[in-house]
Formats: structure tokens, C-alpha cells, sequence
């Protein structure tokens, strides 16, 4: 007789329920495999979306044209498969091949070239990205269609015998369009091409309506949009479609203020909304928030920070662009700006308060920002020739790390007013007083350190000195 002890036979259950876990996670693991004719290169990187971004995610097996991802567990969403090194490409000026593809529950087949990849795309196996592709190629077709049939409302007026072909023919494609598409995701069960292809849906505008599509846009664009899916966060979608509704409220004819009220209109309507899902809603003011302090519009942020926080925190992220804003609010005009205290080019303290002159403009800039350059060259010439006339001060932080590079550009430009560094750059405490995100920025204050001007630009700065005085 054989006996088996119980540790035996407890290692022997842990291995057969080890294999079995394995063996399911197997099964609901995504087996990806693309061929590539032509592949030039044995780095080929998976990206995955978050909005616009594009975040590392995991690297290939590559043998000779085939690539391969094997039991993965990735979320489902919108991919970009890099085939190249994009820090090499920018670094010798060369381009790298690339394409998206949707990764959901489903084992992927993929075939194609490496210097086209999406017309010469096969989908050998995945239903979701045969869809997607088909979308895809559909949708440039559609797009050159309908902007050429557009282009001729330009030439012909209601009135010619023209027209009613024309206006016949714009209604048609443009409901083919959404035909398309329900046809497309009507025969699958697949939650993110779903939301996807949903999501792409498009109002049907009608020349006769009496509107420019800029104008009929801004009141329908969004009415077939449904923006109740976090799952599209993982793809370009969202920031591409509010990219698509705010370039509707744009006019180069506009002044800045003009321009800032009038994304403040299609702000508001773009909150309303997203108001529906927290994720989303969290997602899409994070998006606005960067965009429009990438363009330096406060008024918009301002606006956003009094109007769009529901001021209970209910996520990390609210937190977060909640203590963003609220540091807008802080820094707007008519604000008090806090005193700065730092050293100078020759190591002795000054402070801001130190100024007697009736207005002073404190400029952030570093060494390294070329248009810190340029506006700092342009402002130093008018600081020698005017700032006497104005009663003005400069006091300009550098928010350069390193000293030598601050000391140097002081001395070739010669700056003559109050020069003074940031050493611990971005994150010191003066950068973080004065909610400082980009450079240059600029502040004019008055003699009680009230800000009555954020100037962009040396022709703004020139226009408030001219409109204080």
C-alpha cells in the first residue's frame, strides 16, 4: 500500500487549481497578432489613449514581419500601435509608421503595410476592428464629399436652377452618414464600438434652414452626442469632438476678450452636457481646463472655477482642478499679488514691496523660452526709451535652474531693471504664489500690488501702460 501524505496531496490541489486559473486566464487574455509588410524596424511599442494622450503601454515580440502581444489582459479601448522609436524619430528628424486599432475581449488578426497602414488594413480576425476600419476609410470618403458639396453653397444661391440638386444631395449624404453607422453597430453587442460609433453620429444640416453650418452647428452639433460612456475616455474621441464644437465659436476678427466670452458661451453648453456621467464630467473640465491655460484665456478658467465645480469634491480629480482654478480666482484683476523676496544678479535681497513707482510689471521668463527671449529683448528697448514717461518698475523672476544660464542672458540683453531668480524653477514657492504654468507671464500692478493687467503680449502690455495713463 502507498501512502500519500497531506501536504502532497494539498500541493497537488494548489497546482491543479494554479493551472486552471492560468489556463482561464488564458482563455480571456487577448492574443494580438499583426503582420507587417516591409516592417523596418524591430521596435514596435503599444500606446494607449487617455483623450489625446498617448501613454506607454507595453512592447512587441517581433519576428521578422510579424508582431506579436500574447495573453495580455488590456483594457478595452482605442490603441496606437508605434512602429519605431518615437525619441529616436525625433531626434534625427525621421518619421516612424503608426495606427490605431481597438483592443476589447476579442483574440485580434491583423494585416497590413508599414508605410500605409490604414488604406492597405486587412482584419483577418476581430470584429470589432473590422467595424472600425470600415468607419475609418468610410469616413475620409464622406468627409471629402461633403466638404466639396459645401464648398459650392459658396457659388450658388437659392435662386439657381442648380441649387435644389445640390441642397438634395448635402441632406443625402449627410443622412447616409448615420445610416451607416447605426447599420454598422446594430449587429453587435461590443460596448466600446458601440459607444464609439455612436458617438460619431452628426446632426443633418439643411441650406435651407437660413444658417452658415457655422452658426447651425453651434446650436445642433452636440444633440446626437452621448456622452453617458467612460469608456471613450480611452480614446481621442471626446477631446476631438469638444475640439470640433469650440472651433465653431472661433473668429480671427475677434480681440482677446471677445474670443474668451465667446468659448465661455460654448463652455457652458458643453458642461450641461456631460453632467451626466462624474467620470466624464471630471474627464472633459480636466481637458478644458489644460486647453485654456495652454492659451492663457483666465477669463474662461475664472468662469469654469465659479461655475462648473460642484464644490464637493466628490473625486481626487475634482480636488485637484478645484485647487487649480481656485488659484486662478486668486490671480485674476484686482487681486492682491503677494510679495516676492529674492535675490539678484549680484546676490543682494529684494522684495517687491520695495518699489515706490506707481505701477510695475513683473514678468516670469527663463532662458531657455524663446519667446521669453524675444519679449524680453523688445521690452528692455522700451524700458531704456519709455518707462520713465510711465512711472513704471520692472521686476522681472527668472525661473531659470540654473544661475549661469540666468546671469548670462542678463548681461547679453543687458537688463537694466530689477532682476531677480527662482531657483527651485516651477516648484518654488514664488512660481506656486503666482499660479505660474507657462512663461512668459506678466502681471501689472499698481502701487498697492492690485493687478490691473495680465498682457500677453509686448503690443497688450504697450495698449494697458497707454490705456492707464
Amino acid at each position: 500500500m502507498i501512502f500519500i501524505s497531506h501536504n502532497t496531496i494539498s500541493k497537488r490541489i494548489s497546482l491543479i487549481v494554479f493551472y486552471y486559473l492560468l489556463i482561464m486566464l488564458s482563455l480571456n487574455a487577448q492574443n494580438i497578432h499583426i503582420k507587417v509588410d516591409g516592417l523596418l524596424t524591430n521596435e514596435v511599442f503599444l500606446q494607449a489613449y487617455h483623450g489625446s494622450d498617448l501613454r506607454s503601454m507595453d512592447t512587441a515580440r517581433v519576428l521578422d514581419d510579424d508582431i506579436y502581444f500574447e495573453n495580455k489582459n488590456y483594457p478595452e479601448g482605442l490603441y496606437s500601435l508605434v512602429m519605431g522609436d518615437p525619441e529616436d524619430a525625433a531626434l534625427f528628424k525621421t518619421e516612424v509608421s503608426a495606427f490605431d486599432f481597438i483592443i476589447s475581449n476579442e483574440n485580434i488578426s491583423l494585416k497590413t503595410s508599414y508605410f500605409d497602414p490604414v488604406k492597405s488594413m486587412k482584419v483577418i480576425q476581430s470584429s470589432d476592428n473590422d467595424l472600425f476600419f470600415d468607419y475609418l476609410k468610410y469616413n475620409v470618403s464622406y468627409r471629402t464629399k461633403l466638404g466639396s458639396l459645401l464648398g459650392l453653397l459658396t457659388y450658388y444661391s437659392n435662386m439657381d436652377q442648380f441649387y435644389p440638386d445640390l441642397r438634395h444631395e448635402i441632406i443625402r449624404l449627410q443622412k447616409e452618414y448615420n445610416d451607416k453607422l447605426i447599420s454598422m453597430f446594430t449587429g453587435t453587442d461590443h460596448d466600446f464600438i458601440i459607444a464609439y460609433l455612436t458617438f460619431m453620429l452628426e446632426p443633418v444640416y439643411d441650406p435651407d434652414l437660413g444658417l452658415s453650418i457655422r452658426d447651425f452647428m453651434k446650436d445642433n452639433f452636440l444633440d446626437p452626442v452621448d456622452f453617458t460612456s467612460p469608456d471613450l475616455i480611452r480614446s481621442p474621441a471626446i477631446s476631438q469632438k469638444i475640439i470640433a464644437y469650440l472651433s465653431f465659436y472661433t473668429n480671427q476678427e475677434f480681440s482677446q476678450i471677445e474670443q474668451e466670452e465667446s468659448f465661455i458661451t460654448a463652455v457652458d453648453i458643453i458642461m450641461d452636457e456631460v453632467i451626466y456621467d462624474q467620470e466624464v464630467y471630471d474627464f472633459v473640465l480636466n481637458f478644458l481646463i489644460e486647453g485654456f491655460e495652454k492659451f492663457q484665456m483666465e477669463k474662461v478658467l475664472v468662469h469654469i472655477a465659479d461655475n462648473h465645480l460642484s464644490g464637493e469634491c466628490e473625486t481626487d480629480s475634482e480636488k485637484i482642478l478645484q485647487e487649480r482654478l481656485i488659484a486662478y480666482q486668486e490671480m485674476s484683476v484686482g487681486k492682491v499679488v503677494k510679495n516676492i523676496h529674492l535675490l539678484n544678479e549680484r546676490d543682494e535681497p529684494v522684495s517687491l514691496t520695495d518699489i515706490q513707482n506707481e505701477y510695475t510689471l513683473i514678468i516670469f521668463w527663463a532662458a531657455w523660452c524663446p519667446h521669453c527671449n524675444k519679449l524680453i529683448s523688445s521690452l528692455s528697448d522700451w524700458y531704456k526709451k519709455e518707462a520713465e514717461q510711465y512711472d513704471i518698475e520692472v521686476f522681472a523672476v527668472s525661473i531659470d535652474t540654473s544661475k549661469a544660464d540666468w546671469e548670462e542672458m542678463v548681461y547679453i540683453n543687458d537688463l537694466e531693471w530689477i532682476n531677480t531668480i527662482e531657483p527651485k524653477g516651477w516648484e518654488g514657492k514664488v512660481s506656486r504664489q503666482y499660479n505660474l504654468y507657462a512663461t512668459p507671464t506678466m502681471f501689472l500692478i499698481n502701487r498697492k500690488r492690485e493687478i490691473v493687467a495680465k498682457p500677453l503680449t509686448m503690443r497688450e502690455f504697450q495698449k494697458a501702460i497707454k490705456d492707464l495713463f
